[in-house]
């Protein structure tokens, strides 16, 4: 077994909350039939240093739209939506202050946003469980590398 002390990231998870989260639902029975389109957002923010630590936040928002039953009605159109889902997730880091704060906001946006990545994916199944009869959103596993060069190649 690989000893993983050696290679921890040496940025510490302080807590997370859900800052907002709003839904829409008309759907009662989920199946894995249904055509789900997701979205995601995400930032680093509220960086500083204190008591000789770096801290800093990722917030990540997530969206999940169910396509309403009619053939002319997309999967981005909020209005008729059988369902509709945003949930916004924040996650607080810290590091000793030894670490470079470029350093530090690569860990976050790398490490940071893979573990509130995690955790909005949780949520996300333990909340949607109870708004079916049946079924959940079960948010996809994703490359946060690939996310990235998505959004830097969708900006340009």
């Amino acid at each position: 077994m690989l000893e993983i002390n050696k290679i921890s990231a040496k940025l510490t998870f302080v807590n997370s909350i859900i800052e907002t989260f709003q839904m829409k639902n008309s759907v009662f029975h989920l199946d894995d039939s249904a055509k789900k389109g997701f979205g995601m957002d995400v930032g680093v923010v509220d960086i500083f240093s204190k008591d000789s630590h770096w801290y800093g936040s990722v917030l990540l928002k997530v969206g999940v739209r169910i396509e309403a039953n009619s053939p002319n009605e997309t999967v981005a159109d909020i209005e008729n939506a059988d369902f509709d889902v945003e949930m916004q997730v924040r996650g607080i880091f810290s590091a000793a202050d030894d670490m470079p704060e470029e350093e530090f906001i690569k860990m976050l946006h790398l490490n940071g946003v893979t573990c509130v990545y995690s955790i909005a994916r949780a949520k996300m199944e333990q909340i949607t469980a109870a708004a079916f009869a049946t079924g959940k959103i079960v948010l996809p596993m994703i490359n946060i590398l690939e996310f990235y060069k998505e959004k830097t190649a969708a900006s340009q």
